[in-house]
């Protein structure tokens, strides 16, 4: 049986479980919610800085969808 990062119905809550190939969850199944949204915000972060936005946000969009932006804060907000 494969294993997918899948999102839950029910709980909307990112999930690393074993699947039947189309998503449904068959088998053990690891919440992985908060580690995931942690990366991708890591991610996004390392990109803004890789690309040198001086500024301005770095994201990704997908038509018809929405967006998802990593925004620096302000000068005054950077905590030390």
């Amino acid at each position: 049986m494969p294993k997918q990062i899948v999102v839950t119905a029910l709980g909307n809550r990112i999930e690393y479980a074993t699947t039947n190939g189309k998503g449904l969850i068959t088998g053990k199944r690891e919440d992985i919610t908060d580690e995931t949204i942690g990366a991708v915000f890591q991610h996004l972060m390392e990109e803004y800085k890789r690309n040198n936005k001086e500024g301005k946000s770095f994201g990704y969009g997908y038509e018809g969808l929405g967006e998802i932006h990593y925004h620096p804060p302000k000068q005054e907000d950077v905590k030390d």
